[in-house]
């Protein structure tokens, strides 16, 4: 039988979770996945092919029996069935959700739509103003263009709670995590059962902000297309996935999104207050920073 995921990074979106995970996989007893994000417990037509059948996928570089499994996907904090599938792989697991300011969190994850071809609206206050309907009406705009209903981060963290236990899962600001890196690694380090006295290099920052040079190509490589299938048909996922990454790579170049519009910040203060308010008493954490 193949091993479970052991230690998984739940979320949040835009919140250095790419940058934990390459830093936590630098543990010699532990081993991770290539691609950007494991996407088995958040769709439905690869949970019903079986862990069993997606291991190799993902983990075919994981030889060593004795390897502690990290896996990282962003989405499973937001998705209710995502944690209840979690829970099924693994009761056992400890789960990392990193927590990002909401307001810079939404602002931030526009900007990665815009630049993986999600994301059509040319300014955030569009974006954020048309979210009410897009979470009615569902598919790839509310799985993608959520903005602040990912922020609303005390209603995710209950429901993780209610599975996993609190001891299980291990809350980080985004503050302290650039601020503290080695120390948050060797946090979970402990909370696993490796060597907690292994320092990784944390210098380099992942998944830093970019733009596409052709918007039509970004979208082509973030879509569902009959190219992109028959690629995957003919390539292991690995493979196909590092290509699909190189592409992306060549395609964007640097980018410093503008500052956000001060009346449109002052709004998203508000906005979150009362539930930045539920979300301390939750945790226990100071958030006065959060709500200037």
């Amino acid at each position: 039988m193949n091993r479970p995921i052991q230690l998984m990074i739940v979320g949040a979106e835009k919140s250095g979770t790419s940058s934990l995970a390459r830093y936590l996989e630098q543990h010699p007893n532990i081993c991770s996945h290539e691609q950007r994000e494991i996407t088995y417990f958040v769709n439905d037509e690869e949970y019903a092919h079986g862990y069993n059948k997606i291991y190799s996928r993902y983990f075919s570089k994981c030889q060593d029996d004795t390897s502690i499994l990290l896996a990282k996907n962003v989405g499973v904090m937001y998705w209710p069935e995502a944690v209840k599938r979690l829970w099924n792989h693994n009761p056992e697991c400890q789960l990392v959700a990193i927590l990002r300011n909401p307001v810079d969190r939404a602002y931030s994850a526009y900007w990665y739509a815009r630049r993986m071809g999600w994301e059509d609206l040319e300014s955030f206050e569009e974006a954020i103003a048309a979210e009410p309907i897009r979470l009615k009406e569902g598919g790839l705009k509310r799985r993608y263009c959520a903005y602040l209903d990912r922020g609303i981060y005390h209603k995710q963290l209950a429901i993780l709670f209610e599975h996993f236990g609190r001891e299980q899962v291990h809350v980080f600001l985004f503050e302290d995590l650039k601020s503290d890196p080695v120390g948050i690694c060797q946090k979970l380090y402990k909370a696993i059962g490796v060597d907690s006295n292994n320092v990784p290099e944390v210098s380099k920052q992942h998944n830093k902000a970019a733009m596409p040079r052709s918007p039509v190509l970004s979208k082509l490589l973030s879509s569902a297309n009959p190219f992109k299938q028959i690629v995957g048909n003919l390539l292991p996922d690995r493979i196909s996935s590092k290509i699909r990454a190189q592409i992306r790579h060549l395609n964007e170049k640097t980018f410093l999104p503008p500052i956000m519009n001060l009346d449109t910040r002052a709004y998203l203060v508000e906005y979150f207050r009362s539930e930045n308010m539920q979300l301390k008493q939750l945790l226990g954490l100071e958030l006065t920073h959060w709500m200037r």
